[in-house]
Formats: C-alpha cells, structure tokens, sequence
C-alpha cells in the first residue's frame, strides 16, 4: 500500500472513531435525560391519582392542599408535553443506530488497512466504496451538538495521553527487566580466569 492510501485510511479510521464515540456519549445523554423526566412523571401522574381519589372521599380538605394537587397535575402534564417534544428516546436510538454504522466502517476500514488489496485498481474501488459510505453516513446521522463534540475531543485527548504514559511505562520496566536479565545470565557464566588457572594447574600436576 502506498503512503498517501494508508495515511488517508487512518485518517478516515481515526474519524470514525472519533464520531462512533460521539454518537454513543450523545445517546447515552439522551437516554439519562429520557429516565430523568419520565421517572417524574410517573411518580407526579401516579402522587395526582391517589390524592383525588382521596380528594372525593374528603371534599372538606383545605384550599393549599387542593393547589397543590392541582400545581402537581399541571407540572406533569407540562413533563410529559416535554418529553414527547425533545423526542429524547428516538433521537438516543437514532444516535445509537449511527454508533453502530461507524463501528461497522471501522471494522471495514481496519480489514482494509491490514489485508490491502495488492492489484491497484482493487485498492481504488475498495477506497471509493469506503469514501462512499462515509458520505452516506455523513447525511443520514442525526446531528451530535458541537459543546458534546468539544468535551468528548477533550476526553479523547485525555485518553490518549494516559495511553502513552502507560506504553512509556510498560516499555521502560521491559527495559529493565532485560537489563535484569542479562546481568543475572552474567553472574551465572563461568569466569574465564578460573578457567585458565585450572589449566594451568593440571599442566604443572602433568
């Protein structure tokens, strides 16, 4: 594989991760703030259902309670108006589904990367398919908000620098161990002075 095909499919396998992770951190937001309105809303519908049932059965209760039930229906209502119109729980899934593609082009991309294709011409159509299918994504993911993007950049940068400290680390105590090593092999080998002092010895005996 030429330089510039390999520089160009890691930049595109690099990319696809980038935004595979993107749209995976924005689905799971979405999904928690799904949880976190409809767990209200359910407690609020479930809390205005029992006290007007308790309301019919005691029709002398006060004014404040009776505002109160009645501010608790409205806070659920307007809950659930809201949760129906951010949509959270399809735009998670969509996010979740375009997760899923990009994570697939990357298996794509790395198969390619590893086994190219030796003949040119198949290595071409194999980077034009790729190329197209990134545009194709590209149009149909649903949007990942640009302040997401930052902090997931941030926490890529974050992960890339413990990364490096860990292999810097690993390869310093291999390192060491080697050296270890050999200084041990060299405490075990035989001196050659003794060695020759033997010699000479059984050639005075002799």
């Amino acid at each position: 594989m030429e330089a510039n095909v390999d520089k160009l499919i890691t930049g595109w396998l690099e990319r696809a991760r980038d935004i595979q992770l993107a749209h995976d951190d924005s689905g799971t937001r979405l999904n928690r703030w799904h949880y976190w309105l409809g767990i209200p809303i359910i407690l609020l519908a479930t809390g205005v259902a029992a006290a007007i049932f308790y309301w019919l059965g005691r029709p002398d209760l006060s004014d404040p309670i009776k505002m109160g039930i009645g501010m608790a229906s409205g806070l659920a209502a307007l809950l659930a108006c809201l949760q129906t119109f951010l949509g959270l729980s399809q735009r998670a899934d969509q996010h979740k589904m375009a997760c899923a593609r990009y994570e697939a082009l990357r298996r794509s991309l790395e198969i390619l990367k590893t086994f190219a294709p030796s003949d040119p011409t198949e290595l071409q159509r194999s980077v034009t398919d790729i190329q197209r299918q990134l545009d194709r994504l590209a149009e149909t993911s649903p949007t990942v908000p640009e302040r997401w993007k930052k902090k997931i950049c941030k926490e890529l940068e974050s992960r890339s620098q413990v990364i490096s400290l860990r292999n810097e680390s690993s390869s310093h105590l291999s390192a060491l161990s080697l050296a270890k090593d050999e200084r041990t092999s060299n405490d075990r080998s035989p001196t050659p002075i003794a060695h020759d002092e033997e010699e000479h010895a059984q050639a005075a005996v002799g």
